[in-house]
């Protein structure tokens, strides 16, 4: 698994082997981490809500939230990726609304790409 500066990596599979909190049919989807200056960025999909968190069929929720790192030389690698799993709230820093998962995926992607 590859972790690059200011670049969302999927991170699905780990996802659902190491966060017990997740479970079967919850509506979540797809799972990206991205290392930043000063924080570690997780970004959950739910699919078939709205930002009400209301049950909406066709719509898709990003929640995103920052993990703030210990110091600016923290690199995010693979055991960090599993720490920062196991230790989610699944709080989020903010949300945004789709109705189209490949715009929310190019939104995540940013230009940048994705690992």
């Amino acid at each position: 698994m590859k972790f690059e500066f200011a670049k969302y990596t999927e991170v699905t599979e780990l996802y659902k082997k190491h966060c017990e909190s997740l479970q079967e049919g919850d509506g979540y989807i797809r799972f990206f981490m991205c290392l930043d200056v000063n924080d570690f960025w997780i970004i959950r999909v739910l699919e078939g809500f709205n930002e009400d968190y209301e049950k909406e069929e066709g719509t898709y929720l990003l929640e995103r939230n920052n993990i703030q790192k210990e110091s600016k030389q923290q690199n995010l690698s693979l055991y960090k990726a599993i720490e920062l799993i196991k230790k989610d709230d699944f709080s989020n820093w903010d949300i945004k609304e789709y109705f189209d998962l490949d715009e929310l995926i190019e939104d995540v992607d940013g230009g940048f790409g994705l690992n």
